[in-house]
C-alpha cells in the first residue's frame, strides 16, 4: 500500500500511531507535515510502521531499523515518544495563545478606532463600555453594520450628485435650445 499524506498538517507522533495500523504499508509520504520536524520523526514512524520500505520518497534503510528499534523498543524511547508530545503540546498551545493575543489586540484597536471616529457621546459610552466588559464580538458586529450603513449612504450620495450634474446639464441645453 502507498498513503500520501503530504501537507495535511499532520503535528502529532499519536497520529502516526493511527497510521500505523496499516499493517500492508509500503510507502508513506508525510512531507510538509508538521510532525516531520521532531527530532526522532523518521526513527519513530520505521519503528512504527515495520512493514515500511520507503518514506518520504527515501528508501528506508536497515541501520535506520536498528537504531529505531535499539531506541523506541526501550523505555528510554516511552520516555522521548512522551517528551516529544509534551514539546508538540506546548509548542501548540504556545501558537493559540499568540493567535488568541493577535484577535484580542486587533479587536481592541478596532473598538478603539471607533472611538476616536464616533460622532456622540453614547457611540462613545457604548464602546468604551464594550472595552470594560469584554464584550467584543457584539460592538465590532454594530461597527460593521455602521460601517456598511456609512459606506451604502456615500454610494447614494455620489448617485445622488451624478444625477444633480445631469439634472443641470440638461437644464442648460433646454435653456440653450430655447
Amino acid at each position: 500500500e502507498t498513503i500520501i499524506l503530504t501537507n495535511n498538517k499532520i503535528s502529532s507522533l499519536s497520529e502516526i500511531d493511527n497510521i500505523g495500523s496499516c499493517k500492508t504499508l509500503i510507502r508513506l509520504s508525510l512531507l510538509d507535515n508538521p510532525v516531520t520536524t521532531s527530532k526522532y520523526y523518521r526513527l519513530y514512524t520505521i519503528h512504527k510502521i515495520p512493514s515500511l520500505r520507503i518514506l518520504d520518497f527515501q528508501k528506508v534503510k536497515q541501520k535506520e531499523r536498528e537504531e529505531a528499534k535499539k531506541i523506541f523498543a526501550s523505555q528510554e524511547g516511552e520516555k522521548i515518544k512522551q517528551e516529544m508530545i509534551l514539546k508538540f503540546k506546548q509548542e501548540k498551545n504556545a501558537k493559540l495563545k499568540a493567535k488568541d493575543e493577535e484577535d484580542y489586540n486587533m479587536k481592541v484597536a478596532k473598538i478603539t478606532e471607533a472611538i476616536k471616529n464616533a460622532t456622540t457621546l453614547e457611540e462613545v459610552n457604548k464602546f468604551e463600555e464594550a472595552l470594560k466588559n469584554k464584550n467584543y464580538d457584539e460592538v465590532l458586529r454594530d461597527i460593521e453594520i455602521a460601517e456598511n450603513k456609512i459606506s451604502r449612504a456615500d454610494d447614494n450620495v455620489q448617485v445622488n450628485e451624478e444625477m444633480a450634474d445631469q439634472f443641470i446639464e440638461q437644464s442648460l441645453q433646454i435653456k440653450i435650445q430655447l
